[in-house]
């Protein structure tokens, strides 16, 4: 490759040779730093060497770069290798991280009634009939008209189930103090429902 100072002309000026696949400029300011050409792109390259292996990673476009940012990415990849590690390695593994967080972001913050149709339709094959429809009624949100079996007294729609109302929420908004105010305002009306209930919503948080 050949050497020079990377300045925002020498990138725009610089193209691939007709016939070739792509053509390279070294940065003579940061070592590791290049330029990489091709017919239709360029990049900002790094270039190194761990343990006599060619490490080479992109860094990103001219157009999003600027060549000091350029240089200073280059500069903290040339420091991981010079401390023995492979930075693809950790560009791999910071990935993951970060896409771990999200996706455990996103499941925190959906809603408790998602996670607990899929705790149910996980579960089911495990369980009797009986058991699974205790857990699809617990979270009903009520509503369906009552054509028979209508008691005196009774309403004309049937009643949201009683883990309904504390389920429509984010999952990761469920606490403690939550539950307690749930459980309080439940058991002195229907007692045995609440305590199968619980039992429940313990094993499926």
């Amino acid at each position: 490759m050949s050497r020079v100072r990377l300045t925002p002309k020498r990138i725009d000026d610089f193209t691939c040779p007709p016939g070739k696949q792509q053509a390279f400029l070294r940065d003579s300011e940061q070592p590791g730093l290049g330029l990489r050409a091709t017919a239709g792109s360029k990049t900002f390259i790094f270039q190194g060497k761990l343990a006599g292996e060619v490490v080479r990673m992109s860094i990103g476009d001219p157009k999003t770069w600027t060549v000091e940012e350029a240089r200073k990415e280059a500069r903290r990849l040339k420091a991981i290798i010079d401390a023995g590690r492979d930075p693809r390695q950790e560009k791999a593994e910071r990935i993951a991280a970060e896409q771990k967080a999200y996706r455990q972001t996103v499941q925190a913050r959906q809603l408790a009634l998602v996670a607990w149709d899929e705790y149910v339709q996980t579960r089911a094959p495990h369980w009797t009939a009986r058991y699974t429809e205790d857990h699809r009624r617990a979270v009903s949100p009520g509503g369906t008209p009552i054509t028979r079996g209508r008691r005196p007294g009774m309403g004309s729609k049937t009643q949201p189930g009683i883990l309904h109302e504390l389920l429509s929420q984010p999952l990761n908004e469920i606490r403690r103090d939550k539950v307690i105010r749930w459980l309080d305002a439940n058991a002195a009306i229907r007692a045995e429902a609440t305590k199968r209930a619980l039992a429940m919503l313990q094993a499926f948080i």
